[in-house]
């Protein structure tokens, strides 16, 4: 069953043929699920005009009331259940469509939307999971093409439920470090005087390595707010400018401080903070440990602030028997160096790895890939199956050889 769009009744994945009156009655009923409606309000819902006149002219609603009624009954039991029990019921109090749990739409959104609420503080993760579950519910304008007072009443209820679910994703996306820009601006140009999703968007594009941008969604943002409403937006649109424009560090995705990390037996420089995939990047994830096991080579390219990073620790995991990752910034502006802390980290003697980068680098700006030093690092490696190498763009070309 389902109101978040076109109000439409589904068996089996086929939807059930309504017609006019019934879908309308079918709306009054989910607009307030699970409580009895009177014979009164239904027919004020099908029938809002004034009642027949003269006031002797008999007034045919509560009759055809009835027969939209036992229509909308057969159609929901469907052509081979009709001696079951009807699921519209008639009480003393009026008229009652049972549900089973989980079968409304709008009831599951909800239901999200409260256990995200609930979570966001101790699993923003699986917060997440279940917003973005709750938004896929949205089809659209609740009850879409009708109108009467209690499908208002409930629109307007369902709305409120769709902007808070909004917001809070939209701060959820901001704080990750992978945050749905598209969504973001989105969410952002349908609703251009949410603050709470302005800000939102700046701190994504600000996190995904667009700060100038990030800016601009600030200035557009306080200027929607005062040229159309003549308002002025709170402090905290400021404080965010302020951050932006001085680089704080609270605004970067969060990740760990990590040089080298294996999955594998040799020892390593530092453990990942986390290994777990990160939302949404699964298959990805998935996809490039089976093409990094039989020996393919693989490039994983985005922005800062894209989670690149956090891709390559989960595929470090993910890999069998085991994988090596080499962070690709230099402790020093020399070629050669990340050749040296890889193999100072996978385990050997560091004099030994010291003597023999020596005399093969030394003060010539080339090496015989074919040396000693070659054949230290594919005896370091050999345990493992593969090596990535993160932020490779910083690696020297002779590194990379």
């Amino acid at each position: 069953l389902t109101v978040l769009g076109t109000v439409a009744a589904t068996r089996h994945g086929r939807e059930i043929t309504l017609r006019r009156k019934e879908t309308h009655l079918l709306a009054a009923l989910l607009a307030q699920p699970g409580r009895p409606l009177t014979a009164d309000v239904l027919i004020e819902e099908l029938w809002p005009d004034p009642p027949p006149t003269p006031p002797t002219r008999t007034d045919g609603r509560p009759n055809a009331l009835r027969v939209h009624l036992s229509h909308l009954r057969t159609a929901l039991r469907g052509p081979d259940h009709q001696a079951e029990p009807s699921r519209l019921a008639s009480t003393p109090h009026g008229y009652v469509l049972s549900l089973a749990p989980g079968e409304l739409d709008s009831a599951r959104m909800s239901t999200a939307v409260t256990q995200a609420r609930a979570l966001r503080t101790k699993d923003p993760q699986r917060a997440r999971t279940l917003l973005w579950g709750a938004d896929a519910e949205w089809r659209g304008m609740p009850f879409a093409g009708l109108d009467s007072p209690l499908v208002a009443s409930q629109r307007t209820h369902l709305e409120v439920v769709r902007r808070q679910l909004v917001a809070d994703l939209a701060d959820l996306e901001a704080s990750c470090t992978d945050p749905d820009l598209t969504r973001l601006q989105r969410w952002s140009t349908e609703d251009p005087t949410d603050e709470a999703l302005a800000l939102a968007l700046a701190r994504g594009l600000y996190r995904t390595g667009n700060p100038v941008r990030a800016l601009d969604a600030l200035r557009g943002y306080r200027d929607t707010l005062v040229e159309d409403w003549g308002l002025d937006p709170s402090d905290a649109v400021a404080v965010l400018e302020k951050r932006i424009l001085e680089h704080d560090p609270s605004l970067d995705p969060v990740t760990g401080p990590i040089q080298i990390a294996t999955n594998g037996t040799a020892p390593a420089l530092a453990a990942p903070p986390s290994t777990s995939a990160p939302p949404g990047r699964e298959d990805l994830v998935r996809q490039l440990a089976d093409t990094l096991t039989v020996g393919h080579r693989a490039a994983l390219v985005g922005g800062r602030g894209t989670g690149r990073t956090s891709v390559a620790r989960a595929v470090v995991a993910a890999t069998e028997p085991g994988a090596v990752l080499l962070d690709g910034t230099p402790d020093e502006a020399r070629p050669w160096e990340a050749v040296c802390r890889l193999l100072a980290a996978v385990g050997g003697d560091p004099e030994q790895v010291g003597q023999v980068v020596g005399s093969s680098y030394g003060s010539r700006s080339r090496v015989d890939p074919t040396g000693p030093l070659a054949d230290l690092v594919a005896a370091r490696l050999s345990p493992f199956r593969a090596l990535i190498l993160d932020d490779v763009d910083r690696l020297d070309v002779e590194s990379l050889r």
